[in-house]
């Protein structure tokens, strides 16, 4: 007897809830099990958001709260924060320093909106401890997790809308990734922009698919509003656009044209912004180069001397290797790694999925028969390739940022704004060449590898540094 209408939907619909509770359940032990303090600038972040909870209004970039900092200096030196490690001066003139902070990097002069969300949420709570205070945001941050899972399966399902099993399999690598769990488990303000990124290409498939909207269109730009108001990493998922309006199949296919196109606006861009930022002194872009500046926190006209300078080669491998490295599996403030094979490991599946994805593609090409569907699912993937580079490049070229403090040290969370379509792409290329191999189990194979790879992080490494 076939299926009833609407039963396969009900099945997939119990995939996206089953996986929606396994990310729950593991948000909440990484939010539970690694120690207060020990997600990157945690402290400040938490600092930021208690401000306006107690306050009831945003800080100006000025302001201190000394009780308040003591309060949080005295919990991380319970917590033996500074382990191993040169513990800086906790008296009152420096805790008391404006426009800096011993306990981490300053974030009052970050976009406010996620940090008035947390308040909120935060508010009924600031009768407890300090401690308990920190877990009530982190349990925030474990809820907006759950928007990047959903985005992730509902942009799958406008794609494939009948390969059940790649859902399950991008599922599988957005729930268990190491980084993205860790960091979608601490107060820091990646969470709120990696809801809304994940949103946001949501949305954008929904309009390869089924055309342009209006009301797609104006919660697309909703989700790119609430990312940017959220953090400056969004920059990246705003620079995709112009990408993704070239790849758009506005007469239903993908043409030659619109890669030629992808190619002269990178150099448009690129030229322009030099020619820009070579007159930084005129009157006409002086004004908009500081507020470019103020919102990203660093010397933009520096900034891009530091990134045109010769022989950066050598801080831009170093970088590389950083970025992914802390992007596949990196805990605390970046300090607790997994041992170097295992990132050899993560390099060679990397160096797999593009080999496949490029493989289907060729593949692709030489279908006679492409439908229209085909067609559109195709645009959306190299408007998502285009998205995953920026977001890569942004993390690449975060380190030559000339700002307050030197030198700074750039991370693979910066790249977890496009967590949704990295998901889907290394999933395609790796399913490639498992299907290839193996047809009946790929799903199950890499399955196995992603929660083995969690597990080997988690109980390998995580647990015993922090519990040995």
């Amino acid at each position: 007897m076939p299926d009833e209408p609407g039963v396969k939907e009900r099945a997939r619909l119990k995939w996206l809830g089953i996986f929606l509770v396994l990310a729950l359940l593991r948000g909440a032990l990484y939010a539970i099990v690694v120690p207060p303090w020990q997600h990157p600038d945690e402290p400040t972040h938490f600092e930021h958001v208690r401000i306006i909870a107690e306050t009831g209004t945003l800080p100006a970039p000025d302001f201190v709260s000394l009780p308040m900092r003591r309060e949080i200096a005295a919990s991380m030196l319970r917590h033996a924060f500074w382990r191993g490690i040169p513990q800086p001066s906790l008296d009152d003139k420096s805790l008391s320093a404006v426009g800096i902070s011993p306990l981490g990097i300053y974030t009052l002069t970050q976009p406010q909106l996620y940090y008035v969300l947390a308040a909120v949420w935060l508010r009924p709570w600031l009768g407890r401890s300090v401690e308990f205070q920190l877990y009530v945001v982190r349990a925030l941050s474990v809820l907006l997790n759950l928007v990047v899972v959903a985005s992730a399966f509902f942009t799958t399902r406008l794609l494939f809308p009948k390969r059940t099993a790649l859902y399950i399999a991008v599922l599988g690598l957005v729930v268990f990734q190491p980084t993205s769990t860790d960091i979608m488990s601490s107060v820091n303000n990646d969470a709120l922009v990696n809801a809304f990124a994940g949103g946001f290409f949501w949305v954008t498939a929904w309009m390869f698919r089924q055309g342009v909207r209006g009301c797609a269109t104006l919660l697309a730009i909703l989700f790119l509003l609430g990312a940017l108001l959220s953090k400056a990493t969004a920059v990246a998922v705003v620079a995709a656009i112009p990408f993704g309006i070239i790849f758009y199949p506005w007469r239903g296919k993908v043409s030659v044209a619109s890669l030629v196109g992808v190619i002269v606006v990178g150099i448009v861009l690129v030229v322009g912004v030099g020619i820009v930022l070579s007159r930084a002194s005129d009157p006409l872009w002086k004004d908009w180069i500081a507020l470019i500046g103020q919102y990203f926190r660093m010397d933009v006209v520096g900034t891009w001397k530091a990134l045109t300078a010769p022989g950066q080669f050598e801080k831009y491998s170093t970088t590389a290797v950083t970025v992914f490295q802390s992007f596949w599996a990196v805990f605390g403030w970046r300090h607790v790694l997994l041992s170097p094979e295992w990132y050899w490991l993560a390099g060679v599946a990397t160096v797999a999925a593009v080999i496949g994805l490029l493989w289907r593609g060729a593949r692709w090409l030489r279908e006679r028969s492409r439908s229209k569907d085909d067609e559109r699912h195709v645009a959306y993937l190299l408007f998502a390739t285009s998205a995953v580079f920026l977001a890569c490049s942004v993390a690449l070229v975060r380190s030559q940022a000339v700002q307050g403090m030197s030198p700074y040290y750039s991370h693979g969370r910066y790249i977890l704004v496009a967590l949704v379509p990295f998901a889907i792409l290394f999933t395609l290329g790796i399913r490639q060449w498992l299907a290839a191999l193996l047809p009946q189990w790929w799903l199950a194979l890499y399955l196995i590898a992603l929660v083995g790879f969690d597990a080997l992080g988690f109980w390998g490494y995580l647990v015993p540094f922090y519990y040995r």
